[in-house]
């Protein structure tokens, strides 16, 4: 697990339960990473890449149930727009929310995208009318 510079927000011993249950996640075959986007004194926001988000979002869901929080799933837009991230409080009230993001299909996206942009970029550059026939863009 990568903590990066925000090592120091992670609550160890009442946190120790959520780490392993995380650190096992990670082991999972379909899930690529788990890091912390960002933390602080209140917060920490974790983000679990995988392959399935959606069913990696059920088991961390149920095992963090197991162990005794209480889960609950909102959308915040700073992780996810598209899928509701997950959310517990450590008895201390610390709060801990994951997030989930595909691991795959980010280059394709970005791909599609650049062919998508490229044509409009030409005719801008050498100012042609989009309103032109395509004869008159070649």
């Amino acid at each position: 697990m990568d903590f990066g510079v925000y090592k120091s927000f992670i609550a160890e011993d009442e946190e120790e339960g959520v780490i392993n249950i995380l650190k096992s996640l990670e082991s999972r075959s379909d899930v690529k990473s788990v890091k912390i986007k960002s933390g602080n004194a209140k917060t920490v926001i974790y983000i679990i890449m995988s392959d399935d988000r959606f069913n990696t979002q059920a088991l961390l869901n149920e095992q963090l149930t197991n162990a005794g929080f209480n889960v609950n799933q909102s959308f915040v837009k700073s992780i996810s727009t598209s899928q509701e991230a997950s959310e517990i409080l450590l008895p201390s009230g610390a709060r801990r929310r994951f997030g989930f993001k595909p691991s795959k299909g980010f280059q394709q996206t970005t791909f599609r995208a650049s062919i998508t942009e490229l044509f409009p970029a030409i005719a801008f550059l050498n100012n042609i009318n989009p309103d032109a026939s395509v004869e008159r863009f070649l």
